[in-house]
């Protein structure tokens, strides 16, 4: 969807739950604070790992307000497990968002200059471009990884 960037895919693979937690956790970084620290970082994905699931962000250097958030959780099956995994904006992202575009329009109304309407239109516009040009790109990097990181031999 264009308004609101959201993908969801299962990743079959022989691992076992345990392993692929293994996997996840060797290649993620912890991160301790907000602050992004020295460059290069020690890995491309920070967040966290367990039995019960995963939530991650590749780090991205610059400004991009739409990285995905990337959750998922680890489903036994007969042959391995199944990853599923959800990306997504990040909360924060969507408030700041939200923010930036309710604020303008309010002052356009309030200002009465009729331009309302115009501004919404360009807003969307900037909003789908950035989703296309900073979400998707993104997105297709990590779903990438994550299937070599799961299906692999490491």
């Amino acid at each position: 969807m264009m308004f609101i960037p959201y993908r969801r895919v299962e990743i079959p693979t022989s691992l076992t739950v345990d392993e692929v937690v293994k996997r996840l956790s060797q290649r993620v970084d912890v991160r301790k604070s907000i602050w992004r620290g020295p460059w290069p970082p020690k890995s491309e994905y920070w967040g966290r790992a367990s039995a019960e699931g995963f939530q991650i962000v590749r780090f991205f250097r610059g400004r991009n307000t739409y990285v995905p958030l990337i959750t998922g959780h680890f489903n036994p099956s007969a042959s391995g497990t199944v990853v599923t995994v959800r990306m997504t904006l990040h909360p924060v992202a969507f408030v700041v968002i939200a923010a930036i575009f309710g604020s303008a329009e309010f002052l356009s109304f309030r200002a009465g200059d009729g331009y309302g309407f115009g501004l919404l239109i360009a807003f969307l516009m900037l909003h789908c471009g950035m989703n296309l040009f900073g979400f998707y790109p993104e997105e297709k990097k990590s779903v990438d990884w994550l299937y070599t990181l799961f299906t692999d031999k490491a």
